[in-house]
């Protein structure tokens, strides 16, 4: 435990944790989602996702794309008709998922390309986290990147081709588009169906065997800690705080790290990257207030991080993830109450 310490924005996190307890705040994310869902018209339903228990997945239910759920259904499908598997993973509080549906899947010409190429299978990551967790890993050691939406094509055997998260429709700020994406994909499965095929095996294999060798841990190496806190330093932002350029999001196990440091070591650089960072974003705590009449009161304070030049990003409201990053930075900050 870190002693007899104060810094400010310590106040503030306390009192988001008591915002952010039980069923309050679970009542809130029920709330705002009524809150939105209420100003839409409803919409006809065209495909299978209409009979899902899912109600995440019922919202994509009016899409062109003949998505299935994950199934055997939808694997048989594609085993027979020769295709491989858009997967799709996100849910119902991730903004982006929502992004994603309303500019690529609602659009008439890419549901076309992916009716024609693929079989569609969308999952709803709250009632399918084994799935989720499968395909992050796989897409996170392919890609550097993870989060939601999961963009992840598939063999017919579930093995992964390629993979992502977030795709614009067109080619943007130097992100492929779906359009692009898709089309290349397709043509490549369909002209070099046995290499593909065999490479997404050996990745699926390799990783396989990786993580066999993780459940069996070696002695942690001495040096490994201080090679860590050298590239942690390496990245630390000491004009703005947070580790790396913009745009940036927190990083509660750095932090963590580094305060587990401070302990063991009094190294006072461990420390001040901590606090750096921290006053930061306490400085960029915003009222959120994306439905007056029906905003909870735990969105009033909120880990959001405002967007500055080289600072941190700010999120469109998201009253479930906006919860999970003010409960992750919480872990940071109580610490330093005591």
């Amino acid at each position: 435990m870190l002693q007899n310490r104060s810094f400010s924005g310590i106040s503030l996190a306390f009192r988001l944790l008591g915002r952010m307890a039980g069923l309050g705040a679970l009542i809130g994310i029920l709330s705002v989602t009524r809150c939105a869902s209420s100003r839409e018209e409803p919409k006809k339903p065209v495909n299978r996702l209409a009979q899902s228990n899912s109600p995440y997945l019922r919202s994509a239910a009016h899409q062109l794309v003949h998505w299935y759920e994950w199934s055997e259904e939808a694997f048989a499908a594609a085993k027979a008709q020769d295709k491989p598997i858009l997967l799709d993973i996100g849910a119902v509080w991730c903004h982006w998922c929502h992004v994603i549906d309303r500019e690529s899947y609602e659009d008439a010409e890419i549901a076309r390309i992916i009716n024609e190429g693929f079989i569609p299978v969308k999952v709803d990551v709250d009632a399918r986290p084994d799935i989720d967790r499968r395909y992050q890993e796989v897409v996170q050691a392919l890609s550097g990147q993870g989060g939601w939406p999961l963009t992840v094509f598939l063999t017919p055997e579930g093995q992964v081709i390629y993979g992502g998260t977030y795709f614009p429709p067109e080619d943007r700020l130097g992100m492929p588009g779906m359009k692009a994406v898709l089309n290349r994909v397709a043509q490549v499965y369909r002209d070099n169906k046995a290499e593909v095929t065999a490479q997404a095996k050996q990745i699926h294999e390799e990783l396989g065997r990786v993580s066999v060798e993780a459940l069996h841990p070696g002695e942690l190496e001495p040096g490994l800690l201080d090679r860590f806190l050298t590239n942690i330093q390496n990245h630390f932002d000491d004009e703005h705080g947070g580790f790396g350029d913009a745009p940036k999001f927190p990083s509660a196990a750095a932090l963590e790290f580094l305060l587990h440091r401070f302990a063991a070591t009094g190294e006072k650089r461990s420390l001040q990257m901590v606090t750096k960072t921290l006053d930061a974003m306490a400085e960029l705590i915003e009222v959120v207030q994306p439905f007056p009449k029906c905003r909870p009161d735990h969105a009033e304070h909120a880990f959001l991080p405002g967007r500055v030049e080289d600072g941190f990003v700010l999120l469109p409201f998201d009253t479930a993830q906006t919860l999970y990053s003010s409960a992750v930075m919480s872990t940071v900050h109580v610490p330093l109450l005591f």
